[in-house]
């Protein structure tokens, strides 16, 4: 007898990525699949406050919400360009409580067979495949955007980027200048977290397709704990 499929789904904290995968959990728990979603604390209680999808999708008889804190303090406004913060505030403070709901089965809930992982969210990731449960990387982007974050490196290696010259903008702001590069600011930790995550997608797309249709073996090696992953976009 087959085991019920149980799909936990878990975004990037940010609105943009918490949406489009919240609309596809809906999609998932009205086909039938029991359905998890998880989001930080911090976001579950303004989402909670702002929507009235919090109310309207906990009345599916296959679907909850559960969530665990990011690590900041309670007073921390979390603006958008400290975002990285949260992500590094995450892959330390938030893995046991991931973990934990991964690994158990409450409730009459059974346990999670699959994850929905957020492609800019390591995290979703890393835990997933730790416990060998097979994963989807979902990136929430259009794929232009994936592929534009993917040939960031290629355009660095043949001097494309960072920009040379002044940038102006009429009206203001006043001309930002990118002669130094972007070495240690906000940005850059953006873009090298957008960029490490893209790469990895595209790796784990390949690995798990072959995984998929047949053309790896079903055993996962110590070096590979999880064959069964696999990279998709939005669009």
């Amino acid at each position: 007898m087959a085991k019920p499929v149980h799909v936990l789904l878990f975004p990037f904290p940010a609105q943009g990525h918490i949406l489009p995968m919240l609309n596809l959990a809906e999609l998932l728990s009205r086909a039938g699949l029991a359905v998890t979603f998880l989001n930080t604390e911090h976001l579950h209680a303004r989402f909670s406050r702002t929507s009235g999808a919090v109310d309207r999708l906990s009345r599916l008889p296959r679907f909850r919400f559960r969530t665990i804190p990011d690590g900041l303090p309670k007073e921390d406004p979390r603006p958008f360009l400290k975002l990285r913060d949260v992500v590094d505030s995450m892959s330390t403070r938030s893995r046991g409580e991931y973990k934990e709901i991964l690994a158990s089965s409450t409730d009459g809930w059974p346990p999670v067979t699959c994850v929905v992982a957020d492609g800019f969210l390591p995290l979703s990731l890393e835990v997933a495949e730790e416990l060998r449960i097979p994963t989807f990387l979902l990136r929430t982007s259009s794929a232009c955007s994936v592929w534009a974050y993917y040939s960031v490196p290629e355009l660095i290696k043949k001097g494309e980027l960072p920009f040379k010259g002044t940038i102006t903008h009429s009206p203001p702001p006043p001309p930002l200048r990118y002669e130094s590069g972007l070495s240690g600011t906000v940005f850059d930790k953006i873009l090298r977290l957008q960029t490490k995550m893209t790469g990895t997608s595209k790796y784990k797309a390949s690995r798990g397709w072959r995984a998929f249709s047949g053309e790896e073996t079903s055993r996962a090696s110590s070096d590979e704990p999880n064959q069964s992953t696999i990279a998709l976009s939005s669009s």
